[in-house]
């Protein structure tokens, strides 16, 4: 279909704008989050709908010169398993390290 954007568009956006973290609850989160909306609903409609999209919004931490950003994010982590198996064939090797560090909390977590 004309304008349906891959995985490897969605990695290229997640290697560039992409974070991939563990928060001090011990839990993952995996979220992009750009200015740009209608690149933020590709990314959406990329991965199959899975996750979710905020609306744009302008934080009151904001600097006033700052554009609204939109975030997209799960924090489930076999969604986040599952992404980032298909991204990984794609990512440079900062992300793979990353990326590597939640499968092996993954697995211990899934045993």
């Amino acid at each position: 279909t004309a304008g349906l954007k891959h995985i490897e568009w969605v990695a290229g956006l997640f290697e560039g704008e992409g974070c991939l973290t563990q928060k001090k609850n011990g839990n993952w989160v995996l979220k992009v989050k750009m200015t740009d909306s209608d690149v933020m609903w590709n990314l959406y409609v990329a991965l199959g709908c899975r996750g979710h999209l905020d609306a744009l919004r302008k934080y009151p931490s904001q600097a006033d010169h700052h554009k609204p950003t939109q975030t997209w994010q799960t924090g489930k982590r076999d969604l986040i398993n599952e992404i980032c198996k298909e991204l990984y064939p794609y990512m440079g090797n900062r992300r793979k390290a990353k990326f590597q560090e939640f499968f092996d909390w993954y697995s211990a977590k899934t045993k």
